[in-house]
Protein backbone atom coordinates (compact mmCIF):
# COMPACT_ATOMS: atom_id res chain seq x y z
CA UNK A 1 0.00 0.00 0.00
CA UNK A 2 1.35 3.41 -0.92
CA UNK A 3 1.21 6.25 1.58
CA UNK A 4 -1.00 9.16 0.59
CA UNK A 5 -1.99 12.31 2.43
CA UNK A 6 -5.70 12.57 1.66
CA UNK A 7 -7.60 15.82 2.13
CA UNK A 8 -11.36 15.83 2.62
CA UNK A 9 -13.29 18.28 0.43
CA UNK A 10 -16.54 18.24 2.44
CA UNK A 11 -17.63 17.51 6.01
CA UNK A 12 -19.23 14.29 4.79
CA UNK A 13 -16.74 13.55 2.07
CA UNK A 14 -17.91 12.74 -1.42
CA UNK A 15 -14.39 13.40 -2.70
CA UNK A 16 -10.80 13.25 -1.54
CA UNK A 17 -7.70 14.81 -3.00
CA UNK A 18 -4.16 13.53 -2.61
CA UNK A 19 -0.83 14.36 -4.17
CA UNK A 20 -1.59 14.42 -7.88
CA UNK A 21 -5.03 12.76 -7.99
CA UNK A 22 -8.63 13.00 -6.80
CA UNK A 23 -11.45 10.48 -6.33
CA UNK A 24 -14.98 11.88 -6.32
CA UNK A 25 -18.57 10.63 -6.37
CA UNK A 26 -20.35 12.25 -9.30
CA UNK A 27 -24.04 11.94 -8.53
CA UNK A 28 -25.32 8.59 -7.33
CA UNK A 29 -23.97 6.21 -9.98
CA UNK A 30 -20.45 7.32 -10.92
CA UNK A 31 -17.07 7.58 -9.22
CA UNK A 32 -14.43 9.64 -11.02
CA UNK A 33 -10.69 9.21 -10.58
CA UNK A 34 -8.76 12.15 -12.01
CA UNK A 35 -5.19 13.30 -12.45
CA UNK A 36 -4.05 16.54 -14.07
CA UNK A 37 -5.26 16.39 -17.66
CA UNK A 38 -7.03 13.01 -17.56
CA UNK A 39 -9.74 11.06 -15.79
CA UNK A 40 -11.48 7.70 -15.70
CA UNK A 41 -15.05 7.13 -14.54
CA UNK A 42 -16.33 3.99 -12.79
CA UNK A 43 -19.95 2.90 -12.60
CA UNK A 44 -21.33 2.56 -9.08
CA UNK A 45 -24.63 1.38 -7.69
CA UNK A 46 -26.17 1.37 -4.25
CA UNK A 47 -26.03 -2.07 -2.65
CA UNK A 48 -26.19 -3.91 0.62
CA UNK A 49 -22.68 -5.22 1.15
CA UNK A 50 -22.70 -9.01 1.50
CA UNK A 51 -19.00 -9.66 2.12
CA UNK A 52 -15.81 -8.24 3.60
CA UNK A 53 -15.31 -5.58 6.25
CA UNK A 54 -18.56 -3.72 5.41
CA UNK A 55 -20.80 -6.84 5.47
CA UNK A 56 -24.42 -5.92 6.21
CA UNK A 57 -23.92 -2.20 5.53
CA UNK A 58 -25.71 -0.11 2.94
CA UNK A 59 -22.99 0.97 0.56
CA UNK A 60 -21.82 0.91 -3.04
CA UNK A 61 -20.76 -1.62 -5.63
CA UNK A 62 -18.02 0.22 -7.54
CA UNK A 63 -16.81 -1.22 -10.86
CA UNK A 64 -13.12 -0.38 -10.34
CA UNK A 65 -11.95 -3.38 -12.37
CA UNK A 66 -13.95 -2.43 -15.47
CA UNK A 67 -12.38 0.62 -17.14
CA UNK A 68 -9.65 -0.01 -19.68
CA UNK A 69 -9.60 3.51 -21.16
CA UNK A 70 -9.28 7.06 -19.90
CA UNK A 71 -12.43 9.14 -20.44
CA UNK A 72 -10.79 10.71 -23.53
CA UNK A 73 -10.48 7.24 -25.14
CA UNK A 74 -6.75 6.66 -24.54
CA UNK A 75 -5.97 3.14 -23.36
CA UNK A 76 -4.83 2.62 -19.77
CA UNK A 77 -1.61 0.63 -19.55
CA UNK A 78 -1.61 -2.28 -17.07
CA UNK A 79 0.56 -0.23 -14.69
CA UNK A 80 -1.79 2.79 -14.93
CA UNK A 81 -4.82 0.58 -14.40
CA UNK A 82 -3.31 -1.04 -11.30
CA UNK A 83 -2.37 2.37 -9.87
CA UNK A 84 -5.83 3.85 -10.56
CA UNK A 85 -7.49 0.83 -8.91
CA UNK A 86 -5.23 0.93 -5.84
CA UNK A 87 -5.61 4.67 -5.33
CA UNK A 88 -9.38 4.50 -5.83
CA UNK A 89 -9.77 1.69 -3.26
CA UNK A 90 -7.66 3.61 -0.73
CA UNK A 91 -9.65 6.80 -1.30
CA UNK A 92 -13.02 5.04 -0.87
CA UNK A 93 -11.78 3.46 2.33
CA UNK A 94 -10.50 6.84 3.56
CA UNK A 95 -13.90 8.42 2.84
CA UNK A 96 -15.50 5.72 4.98
CA UNK A 97 -17.70 4.66 2.09
CA UNK A 98 -18.90 1.07 2.55
CA UNK A 99 -18.02 -0.51 -0.78
CA UNK A 100 -17.24 -3.64 -2.71
CA UNK A 101 -15.11 -3.32 -5.82
CA UNK A 102 -15.76 -5.43 -8.83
Amino acid sequence: MMPHAFHRKLLRPRAVRSDGFEVEFKGMVRVRYSEPGRAVTFCAEPAIIEQGEFKGSHGWLVAISQPTKWDDGATLSEAERALVQERSREALKFMGVPHVTG
